[in-house]
């Protein structure tokens, strides 16, 4: 919570920059692991598109087209058109990671694999990119999903040693789901 208000507080001071665009949407991806921190950051991310759409930029379009594709608002087939265009608009160097992310995810809940894996692609290997980035874990996670709803079971058992070896992110992750299924 301290975080989200350290976020949340460089986001507000000034409000239409690009750092405050992007502190927006890592703030809101952050916030996906907490369950009342989530529901209060897209509230507030609403709040700041409803009062300047371009305050929360592509990136921060993109996080809510998810959350009505999460809340049942609007469904994943949609949300790939509505993607299309955000994917058009230009985009900003440190949201454009979370934006590519937020994307290959809709996507995959849309059956668009391809599409899905090649934002994830894209995005991992863009310039202003880093295992540091708070979308490395996500991205990760997308990749595993899509080989998973591809039956492609060697590489999510692959995938999963890998991260057990390197010990990179505490707690369990998607590919853990996908290698137990897998077994």
């Amino acid at each position: 919570r301290a975080g989200a208000q350290v976020l949340r507080g460089a986001a507000e001071e000034e409000p239409d920059s690009a750092p405050a665009r992007a502190a927006r949407v890592a703030l809101v991806q952050l916030s996906d692991r907490d369950l009342e921190l989530r529901r209060e950051m897209y509230d507030w991310l609403g709040e700041e598109a409803d009062r300047c759409p371009a305050a929360v930029g592509p990136a921060g379009r993109a996080l809510l087209l998810r959350y009505e594709v999460t809340a049942g608002v609007c469904s994943a087939r949609d949300a790939v058109r509505r993607i299309r265009a955000l994917l058009a608009e230009p985009a900003e160097p440190l949201a454009e990671p979370f934006l590519l992310g937020t994307l290959a995810a809709v996507a995959q809940w849309a059956d668009e694999l391809d599409e899905a894996e090649r934002l994830v692609d894209r995005a991992l290997l863009g310039r202003t990119f880093s295992v540091l980035h708070p979308m490395h874990h996500a991205l990760h996670n997308i990749r595993t999903d899509i080989a998973a709803a591809r039956g492609d079971w060697d590489w999510v058992l692959a995938a999963s040693r890998a991260r057990s070896a390197a010990l990179r992110q505490p707690g369990p992750a998607n590919g853990d789901a996908h290698a137990l299924i897998a077994l």
